[in-house]
């Protein structure tokens, strides 16, 4: 993830990311998207692929289970299930709705709590990826902005720190990345 403060000048349609950050960008991962701005002076980006690619990198990876029947339509809410339908077969119609959703063509409530059942169904889905290859994965979901997250980098903050540690639970990567921030130190007196 990074970080950049605004001049005026930017505030005004155009942006230059600093020549530091440009050699940390590994651009084959994905493209820069504005994920959100954190106040009037700083925005931060993160680096995605599109659905149709994430798909695709990971279809090697993916358990062969009986995919869950999907809706014809999406509903208010996207459900767990449906990710992981995408995931054993692109090729699905419902692949063009997280294409949409990747790319912000489309815009999709989503619930927090699919994201803790996301990080429990992904053990079963692609066992054979690591714990942080399962973070980056889930990270780049929450970073698409068609996806209507509420506190997106709370989330993926939560996800870069249940990424480090294989015994982490969800639950506390979520409480360590609520304190970090807020810059308040964690400890287990309070």
């Amino acid at each position: 993830m990074i970080t950049v403060n605004l001049s005026v000048a930017q505030k005004r349609g155009s942006l230059t990311l600093p020549h530091g950050f440009r050699t940390q960008i590994a651009w084959q991962e994905g493209r820069p998207i504005l994920v959100q701005q954190e106040d009037i002076d700083s925005w931060w980006s993160w680096l995605v692929p599109d659905a149709q690619t994430l798909f695709t990198r990971y279809q090697d990876h993916c358990a062969a289970e009986p995919a869950a029947a999907l809706p014809a339509t999406p509903s208010r809410w996207v459900r767990p299930e449906w990710l992981w339908a995408c995931q054993q077969q692109p090729q699905t119609p419902w692949t063009a709705h997280w294409q949409a959703w990747s790319t912000g063509m489309q815009s999709q409530g989503i619930d927090p709590l699919v994201l803790s059942a996301w990080t429990q169904d992904i053990l079963t889905w692609l066992p054979s990826l690591t714990r942080r290859e399962h973070s980056r994965y889930l990270q780049a979901l929450v970073a698409w902005p068609g996806l209507q997250w509420p506190t997106r980098r709370r989330w993926l903050t939560a996800l870069a720190i249940w990424g480090t540690a294989v015994d982490l639970t969800w639950l506390d990567a979520v409480w360590q990345a609520d304190a970090a921030l807020a810059d308040v130190p964690t400890s287990d007196d309070s």
